[in-house]
């Protein structure tokens, strides 16, 4: 009988299965990994009061554009849950570094970058490409570029 099956499955059957998950999860290693590099570059791009999130949010409605960015682009692009980015959006438009513009002719609201948003996101940029850098060099060519193309990938799905 398969443990999906059983309904109490016994302490030895399911250390065996967190010992598994331990040493072979894709998922929690790629989650561990993400936190680690997230942590250089916000130790990085501290000084200009921008998060490494915030920075990728900005970078997307740059890269959007001012005529099509919105949450629900910037979910979708980014593969966040549209609460997550509305509570970020709420954060960064209180610090004056997005606006909000008035839907128009049906059409949803459009979110475009700030002249103080262009000023933290470009004071970031420094900090953003040493820590670039640094991971590069820690990971190596190869690994980065499989992890492009898994990104590349996984966007494609």
């Amino acid at each position: 009988m398969s443990m999906a099956k059983r309904t109490n499955p016994s302490q030895s059957q399911i250390e065996a299965i967190a010992s598994e998950l331990g040493k072979t999860c894709i998922g929690v290693r790629v989650r561990l990994m993400a936190r680690q590099v997230s942590g250089i570059y916000e130790q990085q791009i501290r000084e200009s009061t921008l998060t490494i999130g915030q920075m990728n949010m900005l970078t997307a409605m740059i890269n959007i554009g001012v005529e099509h960015a919105c949450a629900s682009k910037l979910s979708g692009a980014l593969c966040m849950e549209k609460s997550t980015v509305s509570r970020n959006l709420d954060k960064m438009e209180s610090q004056g570094w997005i606006r909000r513009n008035e839907p128009t002719q049906g059409r949803l609201e459009t979110l475009s970058v700030t002249a103080s948003g262009r000023k933290v996101y470009a004071k970031a940029y420094p900090g953003w490409s040493k820590a670039q850098q640094m991971v590069v060099d820690e990971l190596g060519d190869e690994l980065v570029s499989a992890i492009m193309q898994g990104v590349a990938i996984g966007a494609r799905k």
